[in-house]
């Protein structure tokens, strides 16, 4: 039961990724779930893309923009992924905590992946909250959680480093 609970958490916190990984590269306050092409607002039945292919309403009713793929695959993906927590984590925060991560952690992929952007209004306010958080899971405290954010920080930022010098951006103007 708390599978299937949690399940159906994961499923609306990956409508809130779709909403949050579609304006939030754009710099746009976070809105409700709306076309990206025209911006009409979808109707509460139409938030979650799961609801857009049960329904038979793939597309936006006011441009006809079909939903994106990557919509569906968030919330399920999302959905399958917070199911299995309760298998893998035991007692109600950690499990809380862990969902939280999750969630964080699947937002920065997709963000990634669609806009080769990671967003430091994700990555900033998460990081602190993560390291309070951590106080609370069993066998982890603040400092540890802080010490592993600066190494964290410190390695991604030798592999910038040397990501730069090895693929030296190229001027425009080197083909011709």
């Amino acid at each position: 039961m708390t599978n299937l609970l949690f399940g159906i958490i994961g499923l609306l916190v990956g409508g809130l990724i779709n909403v949050l990984a579609d304006d939030l590269p754009e710099r746009e306050r976070p809105q409700a779930p709306h076309c990206p092409r025209c911006g009409h607002t979808h109707g509460v039945g139409s938030w979650l893309a799961v609801g857009q292919w049960l329904w038979g309403g793939r597309a936006c009713a006011s441009c006809g923009l079909a939903t994106r793929p990557r919509n569906l695959a968030v919330e399920l993906g999302t959905a399958v992924l917070f199911a299995a927590l309760p298998n893998l984590v035991e007692g109600w925060a950690s499990l809380a905590i862990i969902a939280f991560y999750e969630a964080v952690l699947v937002l920065v992929i997709v963000i990634d992946m669609e806009h080769r952007l990671i967003l430091h209004i994700v990555t900033f306010p998460t990081t602190l909250l993560a390291i309070g958080l951590s106080e609370f899971l069993v066998g982890n405290g603040w400092r540890s959680a802080a010490v592993g954010a600066v190494t964290g920080f410190l390695i991604f930022y030798i592999f910038y480093w040397i990501g730069q010098i090895v693929f030296a951006p190229v001027p425009l103007a080197s083909a011709t």
